[in-house]
C-alpha cells in the first residue's frame, strides 16, 4: 500500500516554509537596516572622541588664539577655531579687535600679551589634539584644539581671554554665551581699562 500525502498537508507545509523564509528574510533586512543606522553613529563618536585625532606637541604660543604644533618632524601653525584674541601687532585683526573691544592701542596690546601668556602657561610643551576644520593655503590651519580633554577655545572664552568669532561653527552659540558671562564678570580682556 502506497502512502500518498494529503494535499492540504502539503500546502500547509509549503506555507510554513514560506513563512519561515519570509521571517528570516525580514530579520536579516531589519538587522542590515539597524546596522546602517548604528555604524555611522559609532564611527562619528569614534571620530569625535579624540581616539583617532593626531596628538601634536605645542612648541610655541604665538598669540592667545594662535599656536605652533609639531608631530613627527612636521610643524603647523594653528589658529584655534572659533575664537579671536587681541593680536600682538598692528594689522587688520588688530583694528577689528580694537573696534570690538573699544580699547586704545597700548591697552589692546597688553590684553593680547595677557591672553598669550595665559594660553602659554596652560598648553606650552603639552600634547594637544588638533581637529582641523580648514587648511587654507598660506594661512594657519583652523582647528579645534583640546589639551587634556579640555576645549582650548572654550576655556579661553570662558576665562575672558578671547571672544567668540562671528563665523558659523558648531560651538558658536555656546562660545557666545561664555563670552557674555565673561563680559558680565568683567574678566580678562573684558575688564575695565
Amino acid at each position: 500500500m502506497t502512502h500518498t500525502a494529503d494535499p492540504s498537508q502539503t500546502r500547509s507545509r509549503k506555507r510554513s516554509q514560506i513563512l519561515v523564509t519570509l521571517f528570516f528574510s525580514g530579520l536579516i533586512l531589519f538587522t542590515l537596516a539597524l546596522l546602517a543606522i548604528i555604524v555611522p553613529r559609532v564611527q562619528h563618536l569614534r571620530r569625535t572622541s579624540g581616539d583617532d585625532i593626531p596628538h601634536w606637541l605645542v612648541i610655541e604660543v604665538v598669540a592667545g588664539d594662535l599656536i605652533r604644533v609639531e608631530s613627527g618632524g612636521t610643524n603647523r601653525l594653528v589658529h584655534v577655531y572659533g575664537i579671536g584674541c587681541p593680536p600682538l601687532e598692528a594689522n587688520a585683526r588688530f583694528r577689528e579687535a580694537q573696534l570690538r573691544l573699544g580699547l586704545p592701542d597700548h591697552e589692546l596690546l597688553q590684553r593680547g600679551l595677557l591672553a598669550r601668556n595665559t594660553l602659554s602657561t596652560w598648553i606650552y610643551r603639552r600634547q594637544a589634539q588638533v581637529l582641523t576644520q580648514a587648511a587654507p593655503k598660506d594661512h594657519p590651519y583652523e582647528a579645534y584644539v583640546r589639551v587634556s580633554g579640555v576645549d582650548v577655545g572654550k576655556k579661553m572664552v570662558e576665562n575672558g581671554q578671547a571672544y567668540a568669532l562671528e563665523i558659523p561653527h558648531q560651538h558658536l552659540e555656546y562660545y557666545q554665551s561664555l563670552e557674555a558671562a565673561a563680559r558680565k564678570r568683567a574678566i580678562g580682556i573684558w575688564r575695565a581699562p
